[in-house]
């Protein structure tokens, strides 16, 4: 992490810029409070219009996934690898509410 920035404020730390591969989260998950991942799912979203939606679905549940389990190893937070991972491996749509 950048030096001084814990001197520097007491807000939390968050970092968002290139994160898109589960090592970017075991390596960042130990010195930052928060880790966002935005261009990396849009890629994954631009495809729907090729494929169908129930794989495109499928993909980024898988990729979610992966990052949930790189930070859950990083941080030791069990309860991202049970619940949270499983249910994105399921492939089912999160806004659908049936």
């Amino acid at each position: 992490m950048w030096p001084g920035w814990r001197q520097r404020t007491e807000l939390p730390i968050c970092v968002g810029f290139g994160i898109s591969q589960p090592e970017h989260v075991r390596t960042l998950a130990e010195v930052a409070d928060g880790l966002i991942v935005g261009s990396a799912f849009v890629r994954r979203i631009e495809t729907a219009a090729r494929e169908p939606r129930q794989q495109v679905l499928g993909e980024i549940g898988r990729y979610a996934a992966e990052l949930l389990d790189a930070l859950a190893s990083a941080t030791r937070l069990t309860r991202l690898t049970a619940g949270d991972s499983a249910r994105w491996r399921t492939g089912r749509d999160p806004l659908d509410l049936q």
